[in-house]
């Protein structure tokens, strides 16, 4: 028996980043059991963790974010000088057939290490708006697998594209066919997405909106029935709110479903009648897979507003709502109620946004990138290692 072929898959940080990578590494296992995976990242703890539950090899790197710039420069350029020459010397140890760019900081040595010795590279952008890595690094690429038809944003010159969507995994693709009635549950389940490192905005509004929706409403005729008291919530809150909120549900008298971060999504997918999100492309992908229709809180601090931009594809095709989050919480909720309170009391407009949303998933991106990556290196590899 030869010697495996190795792929290794370039950055992590972010659930964002790390998850559509694993997606596409879980493809090549499942077509070949010898090909050995290897991650390499940064030395974030959940992304170790993350990556060794998925039965991958995980080497950290001592890499340091585009924002440790202007606040020490002496520190950025001497820790990725590191992880530059760290990357180059796992790379020759490991001589993988390619390297998958994952996008974010922690890619970007990796990828320069590979190019370098002439290793094929392939990038994954998420997001409609390339990100500062995938931009770098476009002109050293040999292959850029683009989840948007249409990107905003410059790449270089002739770098090759292929539109191949976001991967999801297996199991989140084999809920696909999934009935798309509101009906299929006893109960509708809210999902709510803080985010894998939470996000406060998001945590507040939807918060604040379910207190306000399981308060009484009189009427002329009395009291009127609460909204969404029928409804089952499950909320990943982040890890540095969770006792918070998790207390103020139970001090609320509401039964929620509470973590810090959930690690069985395609269950949680599978219950979800209606999501609460941020604008990432990985939640909205998978969301998209399974046919989940959203309610989405673009950061407003995302690079080159890719967060609103993402989430407006959704939205122009009739398969979310965009809630902006607005500088007074007070406001960020009330606009949040809102957007509840119509999709909770309308169940044929959430199946019909349901429909569109599905109607855009992509559940065979996992399996097209690793066609295009195993189109462009198998033959490659074999002859680099006759010539060794």
């Amino acid at each position: 028996m030869g010697k495996p072929t190795t792929y290794v898959f370039a950055g992590g940080a972010s659930g964002g980043h790390l998850f559509p990578g694993l997606a596409v590494a879980e493809e090549l296992r499942a077509r070949n059991r010898q090909i050995k995976i290897v991650f390499i990242g940064s030395e974030r703890g959940i992304e170790r963790e993350i990556v060794r539950e998925h039965n991958c090899q995980h080497e950290p790197l001592p890499v340091e974010p585009s924002t440790m710039f202007r606040r020490n420069p002496v520190r950025f350029l001497w820790r990725n000088w590191q992880a530059r020459n760290r990357a180059a010397a796992l790379l020759d140890a490991l001589q993988p057939a390619a390297v998958v760019g994952l996008g974010g900081f922690a890619s970007v040595p990796v990828v320069m290490a590979a190019s370098s010795l002439r290793i094929p590279t392939i990038l994954l952008e998420q997001n409609i708006v390339p990100g500062r890595a995938t931009r770098w690094l476009s002109s050293r690429a040999s292959l850029i697998c683009l989840s948007f038809d249409k990107v905003h944003g410059r790449l270089a010159s002739g770098a090759p594209t292929s539109v191949t969507g976001h991967s999801a995994g297996n199991q989140i693709a084999a809920l696909r066919s999934r009935s798309q009635s509101i009906a299929r549950h006893d109960a509708p389940t809210l999902l709510i997405l803080g985010g894998s490192q939470g996000a406060t905005a998001v945590n507040e509004m939807a918060l604040g909106a379910i207190e306000k929706l399981h308060q009484p409403v009189m009427g002329a005729t009395g009291v009127s029935p609460v909204q969404i008291s029928d409804w089952t919530i499950m909320h990943q809150t982040g890890a540095a709110q969770h006792d918070e909120i998790a207390r103020r549900y139970a001090e609320l008298g509401i039964q929620a479903e509470t973590a810090p971060f959930f690690t069985d999504m395609p269950r949680r997918y599978a219950q979800a009648t209606l999501a609460i999100t941020r604008g990432g492309a990985t939640s909205l992908a998978e969301l998209a897979v399974v046919g989940v229709p959203a309610v989405i809180v673009p950061s407003p601090n995302s690079l080159g507003d890719h967060q609103r931009l993402n989430a407006q594809f959704y939205e122009a095709g009739g398969a979310a709502r965009i809630v902006e989050q607005q500088r007074r919480l007070s406001d960020s909720i009330a606009a949040m109620t809102d957007a509840i309170s119509e999709l909770a009391t309308d169940p044929h407009r959430v199946c019909a946004m349901g429909d569109a949303m599905h109607a855009l998933g992509k559940p065979h991106a996992a399996a097209a990138i690793a066609d295009e990556l195993l189109q462009r290196t198998v033959g490659q590899h074999v002859e680099q290692r006759r010539s060794a």
